[in-house]
């Protein structure tokens, strides 16, 4: 199982390497669970997939499905998140799938339901970007 995970991250990492060759984010940073170069590498590759036409072709599927195929993954599990595979961008712009994969990756960070039932998108962001910056050492500065 373990080299079937290291096997995937490679793949991510080679993606980004067409972009950022100098990113700095290792295979065992990633498996070993570093929340802020995790967090790094899915935002470069959401910026890098959000770009390419739905055409491009990695392994017989486009970068987009692989990308929505992913999410999905991460996100299996989280109410209002059925469907990341069919409406993908619809998705995101509810502000949940940020915050789903904060507490995929650290439980207790956010409270997801708070945020489902009571919080509207802008401050679903809000706070998942205030929770990155200040846990996940990553600033917009």
């Amino acid at each position: 199982m373990e080299i079937h995970q290291r096997n995937n991250i490679a793949r991510a990492l080679d993606a980004l390497a067409e972009v950022d060759p100098q990113h700095g984010i290792s295979i065992s940073a990633i498996y070993e669970g570093s929340p802020k170069l995790t967090l790094a590498l899915v935002w470069h590759l959401i910026l890098r997939y959000s770009h390419l036409q739905s055409n491009s072709n990695m392994g017989g599927l486009s970068a987009e499905v692989h990308c929505r195929q992913w999410c999905g993954k991460l996100s299996e599990g989280y109410v209002g998140l059925e469907n990341i595979g069919s409406d993908f961008l619809g998705t995101w712009i509810t502000g949940l799938v940020l915050p789903a994969l904060i507490n995929r990756n650290n439980a207790g960070l956010i409270d997801y339901e708070d945020l489902y039932y009571n919080k509207t998108p802008e401050q679903r962001f809000e706070i998942s970007f205030d929770v990155v910056e200040k846990h996940f050492n990553a600033s917009n500065s």
